[in-house]
């Protein structure tokens, strides 16, 4: 049978700091000194063999799948408006692997060959951000009866991303190849099997999000002082879709549908 071998998988952060808060005991932060970053690194090193074949050199480098990345996200909340929350960021990624490869087409042979180089090799890429979003509520209250009131919060959100095309002209982490005689040509990446990355694609576009969620105020009819009970009918109701500006067709994205709720305070119940 295959064996998967997971040898091993590390992950590592750094909590967030304000290098910028040079001030003692601030009160009200000026627009730098909200300005947070962070560190994560992530390692994945992996092997899958056949347990007829095991030998000792199953273990060899070249054998493993694997890929290391480190991320450092900058980013910083504001107020805009009194209403309005924003956040933007930026976030730089940069990944290790342990070895390259060519794909061609071997005419002669009828076939792809595969060329692997073992070694320390780097690929970056970044990522802007921003987000701005705020809550609408929705209360209507009544004088009689079990329920006396209901709530609707409602959070539209919109958010902006870009990220430039590290696998084409900037960093040049793909390659075109023919893969049949035909000469037909498919797109590989150096770092084809790597478990984390590689880059890839620009990304250039906006998201639409509408959260709902709702409450009920009930009358506890055991309770002769009058205390008031909420229920949440329903914690979360999300739609959402995003538009990418930089590609020449099919911008829009699908749309999104989750739902999220508490049956009887003990059954978590979510779709999509």
């Amino acid at each position: 049978g295959i064996i998967n071998v997971t040898l091993p998988d590390v992950a590592f952060t750094v909590n967030q700091i304000f290098p910028f808060q040079f001030r003692k005991d601030i009160v009200k932060p000026l627009w730098y000194e909200k300005i947070g970053a962070s560190y994560q690194f992530n390692g994945l090193n992996r092997i899958s063999f056949n347990d007829s074949s095991l030998t000792a050199k199953t273990f060899q480098l070249r054998n493993f799948q694997n890929g290391f990345r480190h991320s450092i996200p900058i980013n910083a909340a504001y107020n805009v408006l009194k209403y309005i929350n924003a956040s933007v960021g930026v976030t730089y990624n940069e990944y290790w692997y342990t070895k390259k490869e060519f794909r061609q087409y071997n005419f002669s042979e009828a076939r792809i060959d595969t060329a692997r180089q073992v070694g320390f090799f780097t690929a970056r890429d970044f990522n802007t951000n921003a987000s701005f979003s705020t809550r609408i509520y929705g209360i209507k209250l009544f004088k009689k009866g079990v329920i006396r009131g209901i709530r609707h919060v409602l959070t539209p959100s919109v958010n902006f991303r870009y990220q430039p095309d590290f696998g084409g002209g900037i960093a040049n982490y793909y390659y075109n190849s023919f893969v049949d005689s035909n000469y037909s040509i498919n797109r590989y990446s150096f770092f084809d099997g790597a478990l984390l990355g590689p880059p890839d694609g620009r990304f250039g576009g906006l998201g639409f999000n509408i959260g709902n969620t709702f409450q009920l105020k009930v009358r506890n009819r055991k309770d002769t002082t009058g205390t008031l009970r909420k229920i949440n009918l329903i914690d979360g109701f999300d739609i959402g879709s995003a538009y990418n500006m930089v590609v020449d067709s099919f911008r829009w994205s699908a749309v999104s549908v989750r739902y999220r709720t508490n049956l009887l305070e003990n059954i978590n119940i979510s779709g999509s």
